[in-house]
Parts: structure tokens; C-alpha cells; sequence
């Protein structure tokens, strides 16, 4: 038995969406501490979007004691009700015909729609702005069901995920591989908007903090916020020529009517009730980065 963080090294987990980004590289970290994973993807021969698909992979599965729901559609196109909705309430579902103990979520800080009030904390209106936000806002009305009273359920609310394997469209991506190419970085606007980042190997570790918080008592109903890295888009882009020594230039195009949106998170209540900080440096993610795409080049 592996006791550290107090979890069973034959302990079943469920991840969906374990191949993508950041269902990776929760998938690889629980791996790691001796957890037997199952992956629910349509690569495993599982769509989490047809009920009958998620029924005949749960047969497969016993005693699984958490499972954490990362899979999403981000195309903001119809399928996303399939997807994020009716996906979400078939592998909750299964939850139940599971007796699992835990469901964790892996959600969005942005269903709250435009900040209101600054730092953003669990208790923010929420007012999700396009149907990606609002379908991720539905699934985690979900778990306040009656249906799932019995289920530890925790909802992480993430900012933007960070790291080596990252979508390549993402600002933070396009900056690095700017710098790697010593290409001009081009910022919409003044680059005043503030994003707010979290390492993908940050996120894994805060789902285990949540999953050994779970173990160690009745967890509930829980909402965290996750990340602590805010950073205007032009400090990002300085940034990341000064730590990769890139020869790129910043070059200001057009308008930003994000120019004034600021992300910034209050992270109190992860830290205090599951001990979570984040570890790895905004400098440490982009020199990762940096470093796995001069490989690729």
C-alpha cells in the first residue's frame, strides 16, 4: 500500500478525456503514485456523448473510487451540448452506477463571464459570456443534484493551462514559438489585458490534493479556483524574449476590446483547505516550453 498522500497504490480512477492537455497530465501523475487508471476517450472506444457508449465502458470498470471528468468539446459549435452536457451527465451518471465516492470536475474560471470584482473568489457572479462557458456552467450545476448527494463532488475552476503539449494557438504557445523562430510577436491593443496562468503539472497536482482530501474526510460540495500567475499580455510577451534571450521584437496591432479585462484569482480557499500552491514559475513553464520546441524545430 502507498500511503503517501493517502491514497491506496490499487485505487481506480477514471479520467475522461485522459489524452488531451491537461487530462494528460493529470492521467501521468496518478499513474505515478500507483493509481490502476482507466481512460474514457473515443480513442479507448468510449464516447462520453452517447449513453449507451459510457454504460458499456463503465462494465469494464469495478471498485473505482474517483472519477475525474476532463473531457470537453471547445469548438463552440452545437456540439458542444453533446459533448460538455449531455457528456458531462452520462459520466456523472455512471458515477453513480459505480458507487464511486468522488467526482472531480475540471472546469473554467471564465463561466463567470467578465470580471466584476477583483481578486476573482469562489463566491463571483456568475454570467457565462459564449456557449463553451455556459455549457461548462451547466455540467457543474449538474452535481447539485439530489442524484449525486451521496458523491464527494468538487468543481476546479481553472484559468489558462500552460505547459510543454499545449494547443499551439494559445498566446502563451504563440509567444514562445515567436521567440524560439526570433519572429515579432504581434499584441492586439495596448497588451494591457491580464491573463492568469496555471502550469498543466499544477492543475494534476491540485486534482490530487482534491482526491487526498476526499480520502481523508467527507469533502461535499467544493468549489476551487486554480492559479495564481497573473500577467499583462506585453509583460508576457518581455517576458518571455528576455527569458528565452530571443532576438523578437513586440509589435502593437489594432484593438483589444478585452484591453482592460483583468484575470486575477484569489487561490485562499484551495490553500486552505487542501494545502495547494502552486510550484512551477511562470519562468520554469516558458524555458520548458522553449526548450521542447527547440527540439522540434
Amino acid at each position: 500500500m502507498q500511503k503517501k498522500f493517502g491514497v491506496s497504490a490499487l485505487k481506480k480512477v477514471l479520467i475522461t478525456g485522459g489524452n488531451g492537455f491537461v487530462g494528460k497530465a493529470i492521467t501521468e501523475l496518478f499513474q505515478c503514485f500507483g493509481c490502476d487508471v482507466f481512460i474514457a476517450s473515443r480513442a479507448s472506444g468510449c464516447d462520453i456523448a452517447d449513453e449507451k457508449s459510457v454504460e458499456e465502458f463503465g462494465e469494464k470498470i469495478k471498485d473505482c473510487g474517483t472519477i475525474i471528468h476532463c473531457a470537453a468539446d471547445l469548438s463552440q459549435k452545437t456540439s458542444i451540448f453533446d459533448v460538455n452536457v449531455k457528456g458531462s451527465w452520462n459520466i456523472f451518471s455512471l458515477a453513480t452506477k459505480l458507487k464511486c465516492k468522488n467526482i472531480i470536475y475540471i472546469s473554467s474560471v471564465p463561466v463567470i463571464g467578465v470580471p466584476k470584482t477583483l481578486p476573482i473568489a469562489e463566491n463571483h457572479a456568475v454570467l457565462p459570456m459564449n456557449i463553451y462557458h455556459l455549457s461548462k456552467y451547466f455540467a457543474e450545476s449538474l452535481l447539485e443534484l439530489p442524484i449525486f448527494k451521496s458523491i464527494n463532488c468538487c468543481t476546479l475552476r481553472i484559468s489558462s493551462p500552460i505547459g510543454t503539449g499545449m494547443p499551439s494557438n494559445r498566446i502563451f504557445s504563440v509567444f514562445v514559438n515567436n521567440c524560439i523562430k526570433n519572429e515579432n510577436i504581434e499584441i492586439c491593443g495596448k497588451g494591457g489585458r491580464v491573463q492568469n496562468y496555471i502550469d498543466v503539472r499544477d492543475i494534476a497536482k491540485a486534482v490530487w490534493a482534491v482526491d487526498k482530501h476526499f480520502e481523508e474526510k467527507n469533502g461535499g460540495r467544493e468549489l476551487f479556483l486554480i492559479g495564481n500567475t497573473s500577467i499583462s499580455n506585453l509583460d508576457l510577451a518581455k517576458k518571455c524574449i528576455e527569458i528565452t534571450n530571443s532576438k523578437s521584437q513586440i509589435l502593437f496591432d489594432g484593438i483589444d476590446v478585452d484591453e482592460n479585462v483583468r484575470w486575477v484569482l484569489s487561490c485562499e480557499k484551495a490553500k486552505k483547505i487542501l494545502g495547494f500552491v502552486p510550484e512551477i514559475s511562470l519562468k520554469k513553464s516558458i524555458l520548458d516550453f522553449f526548450e521542447q520546441g527547440k527540439k522540434c524545430d
